[in-house]
């Protein structure tokens, strides 16, 4: 699951350089994104620390999860906003 975020963000990137020739050209979704992608790392890397079900690191790994689909529900507004701005632009 974690490839596939991180896979959906390069692939996000990868359109728009293409399309508009910088990767900031809507700011507030690659920040949302590349947030994403890093507590997604981070979320990784402590998942393969937690070794019992006593440690505190499942209570942060519950957290950033709760987090990280917090973004992903943002990301899909700011996404169909982009969206809708597009296509009233035509």
């Amino acid at each position: 699951m974690a490839t596939f975020g991180v896979g959906g963000f390069v692939a996000g990137v990868t359109v728009v350089f293409i399309d508009r020739g910088h990767l900031f050209h809507y700011p507030l979704h690659f920040i949302t994104g590349l947030l994403t992608v890093l507590l997604i790392i981070t979320t990784v890397i402590i998942s393969r620390g937690i070794r019992s079900t006593e440690s505190k690191m499942r209570s942060l790994h519950l957290v950033l999860g709760v987090i990280i689909l917090s973004f992903y529900v943002i990301q899909i507004l700011l996404g169909i906003g982009i969206i809708f701005k597009i296509f009233n632009s035509h």
